[in-house]
């Protein structure tokens, strides 16, 4: 965002124009509409749609914590201008930061990119971050699913998400998936609230299966307009609603979003690997 000619102190920081969202590309615009928690992801798929520039990138940032001033510039009149700045000038360090990590991947994907916040509402992440990557769009479902669901239950218990794929897409032992960033693990809810999986196949573990809740967080992870579910992969004996059936997921449900149409589905596919294994579908 920008202040007056005279008093423009952010490096770039445009002293006359005012800030136009629409000029950013659709699915920039997507996740602007979803709010200001999404300010990182959005500045991550502006990165991948070109957007270089550290100050228009501090721009949108600053647009969606501050909507309702319809991009308007800082003047340098307003009580708070300073404090304005200096958020600006926060937003646009953190860009530079993305921009910089960027050109970085240690996998064959460089569009899986975005760690899930470990402080993300709703959501208690299981895994090291090194194993919980996606894409943008992936990262943004998720925190947008699990500010629904601690809407919804805001003492608990929290969404325990497991692996996701590391940066840079590619093998992620032991498993055969989660190379694309669009694969996820989420464990069953427990009645005990506890954090640690659940097994409801097993004797001794199925009076600590919360169904119920369970089967609710399978509805909202369909029901999320960020990113289509394609599958979400549960052991068909468990007895949940909306699923995909199949013989092995016995403690968590494998969830694999569709990949955004921005994307090459088949050249990610090759990438990874993965031409000709497993279901994968773009998004409509």
């Amino acid at each position: 965002m920008n202040m007056d000619p005279l008093d423009a102190i952010a490096d770039g920081m445009d002293a006359e124009t005012p800030f136009w969202v629409y000029l950013f590309p659709p699915a920039v615009r997507n996740l602007v509409a979803l709010g200001a928690r999404f300010w990182r992801q959005a500045i991550e798929v502006a990165i991948k749609g070109g957007v270089k520039d550290s100050a228009k990138l501090a721009d949108l940032a600053f647009f969606m914590h501050h909507p309702w001033r319809l991009g308007r510039a800082i003047s340098s009149t307003e009580a708070d201008a300073a404090a304005l700045v200096k958020q600006w000038k926060g937003f646009q360090a953190a860009a530079r930061k993305m921009l910089r990590g960027a050109g970085r991947k240690s996998g064959p994907l460089a569009i899986v990119n975005t760690p899930l916040p470990r402080s993300a509402i709703g959501l208690h992440p299981t895994k090291a971050q090194s194993r919980q990557f996606g894409l943008p769009e992936t990262i943004a479902a998720l925190t947008s699913i699990g500010a629904t669901w601690h809407k919804r239950h805001p003492t608990g218990p929290r969404i325990r998400i497991s692996d996701i794929s590391r940066r840079g897409g590619g093998k992620l032992t032991p498993h055969g998936s989660h190379r694309m960033g669009i694969d996820v693990d989420i464990r069953f809810m427990r009645t005990d609230g506890k954090m640690r999986a659940v097994n409801p196949l097993i004797k001794s573990q199925k009076r600590f299966f919360d169904k119920a809740l369970t089967q609710e967080l399978v509805e909202l992870i369909r029901g999320n307009t960020v990113l289509n579910a394609h599958l979400i992969m549960v052991n068909k004996r468990i007895g949940l609603s909306n699923v995909n059936g199949d013989n092995d997921h016995n403690n968590h449900m494998h969830v694999r979003f569709c990949m955004p149409g921005t994307y090459d589905l088949r050249a990610s596919r090759k990438a990874t690997g993965l031409l000709g294994i497993g279901s994968y579908i773009s998004c409509s």
